[in-house]
């Protein structure tokens, strides 16, 4: 009996002493594991239809780079021939993405409120435990690059200067702005001619009295020769 008592007495200092170690080593067998990565992933689209939203038929964007800045430094990745894109195996921590712009294609981003003009999401992105192990994902749309005029439209719109009806018009308005010049020509002409009447009138009226005053004086001269004769 007293045995008994003594062997359930150890049995219990036993269990009092190596359950702290066994929760320890428990809780370090766990931190000691491996935490599993994760991803951030996407697709770049053409939003053909400019509401924000990948819609049934709306084709990817080839080649369109991603950044992502994080943890483990700077990385990029192109998308796929179908527009996706993915980070894999990425750590715990706070990352920035960002899709390039494409301007020098002609295409603007789509309405959307994650992602800023420059390109990087409005907020950080968190990777954490408590994050979806299957990753996260992060769209990005552009809009279709504006489509330019035809050649034969420009062509056709400069078609009626050609015409002589359309030409004819600005044809007569010349015309009628050159009226004012043959005016002031005339007008101007008119005092020049009547300058020269004047000089002339004025010219002839003193070779005709010059005219006059030799005659006058010829005529004294024979008069005065006629007395001195007598």
């Amino acid at each position: 009996m007293r045995c008994s008592r003594r062997f359930s007495g150890f049995v219990a200092v036993t269990a009092a002493v190596l359950a702290p170690l066994v929760m320890t080593s428990a809780a370090v067998a766990q931190e000691d594991q491996p935490k599993a990565l994760k991803k951030i992933s996407g697709m770049v689209w053409q939003d053909q239809n400019a509401n924000g939203r990948i819609d049934a038929g709306e084709p990817g964007i080839a080649g369109h780079e991603m950044i992502l800045v994080g943890p483990s430094g700077r990385q990029t990745r192109l998308s796929g021939a179908d527009g996706r894109y993915s980070f894999d195996n990425l750590p715990d921590g706070i990352y920035h993405l960002r899709s390039t712009d494409r301007s020098a294609f002609g295409q603007d981003r789509a309405p959307s409120t994650s992602y800023m003009p420059s390109g990087e999401l409005t907020s950080p992105i968190e990777l954490s435990d408590q994050a979806d192990p299957s990753g996260l994902s992060f769209d990005s749309g552009f809009l279709a690059a504006a489509a330019k005029a035809p050649t034969s439209q420009v062509a056709s719109v400069s078609t009626p200067a050609a015409t002589g009806t359309s030409t004819s018009a600005p044809a007569a308005a010349s015309a009628s702005t050159s009226a004012p010049t043959t005016t002031t020509a005339t007008t101007t002409a008119a005092p020049v001619a009547q300058q020269d009447q004047s000089s002339f009138g004025t010219g002839a009226l003193v070779g005709l009295l010059a005219l006059v005053g030799v005659v006058l004086a010829g005529a004294a001269a024979a008069v005065w020769r006629v007395r001195l004769g007598k």
